[in-house]
């Protein structure tokens, strides 16, 4: 397996957010890659970039196409919620040698199947418009979702690297099921990257339901379960 790794971040989030497995995978010989996605800027508090608020998920999955392409080998790519998606549309393209997959979303969008997705979701839609703007994070939601595994400490220390993030991405995040479900569900994958998924068991908003869905989108490796990993 090739020795480039390209991490792709979620939604609110940055490369930092990888800080605990560039040490560990440059151990083993990788050359890691965890850039930010465009326009996402540390610090919950911080005005956003006006131009984040109509960043699409082709607008992202362009900008890590781009930097896949200019690797001397295709890389293996992690990708964690939002970046899962993105991580899918590359390995369509033939740029993923193979794929890590955390807590993916689904490539056609995330229609709410459980309690928690459903709040989430109405959430968003109770904040008035927001598929035209940058939204700032917002701690209670991120105490309770994201960050619920961590004590309280730690979780405003996470949370202070948190981003905006785009609206536009969002409702296609959360919604894109609406708008190009034919497209990304027909999706073939010419790459012959092999797929490994992660969920943790206590995750909120990631169904073992979806992952199965989406799974069946992805040829599964040869081998069901990587030494010391557990796939749900």
């Amino acid at each position: 397996m090739g020795k480039t790794v390209l991490l792709i971040h979620g939604a609110f989030c940055g490369g930092w957010c990888f800080q605990d497995f560039v040490p560990v995978l440059t151990a083993r010989g990788f050359t890691c890659h965890a850039p930010d996605l465009r326009f996402h800027i540390p610090g919950p508090a911080r005005e956003p970039d006006p131009r984040l608020a109509q960043m699409s998920i082709a607008d992202y999955t362009r900008d890590m196409a781009e930097l896949a392409a200019s690797f001397s080998e295709p890389p293996v790519i992690v990708g964690h919620s939002l970046g899962g998606i993105i991580g899918q549309q590359l390995a369509a393209k033939g740029l993923a040698r193979a794929l890590v997959l955390l807590a993916p979303g689904a490539p056609w969008g995330i229609l709410p199947s459980t309690e928690d997705e459903l709040a989430l979701a109405t959430g968003l839609m109770r904040a008035s418009p927001f598929w035209d703007k940058a939204l700032k994070p917002s701690f209670d939601v991120a105490r309770q979702d994201s960050l619920a595994s961590l004590d309280p400490e730690a979780q405003r220390r996470v949370f202070d690297q948190f981003s905006a993030e785009s609206g536009r991405a969002l409702f296609e995040l959360f919604f894109g099921c609406l708008i190009n479900a034919a497209r990304l569900r027909s999706m073939p994958l010419r790459s012959p990257a092999r797929c490994w998924w992660f969920r943790a068991p206590t995750t909120r908003w990631s169904p073992r339901s979806r992952g199965g869905r989406s799974r069946s989108c992805i040829p599964r490796p040869p081998s069901a379960k990587p030494p010391g990993a557990v796939i749900s």
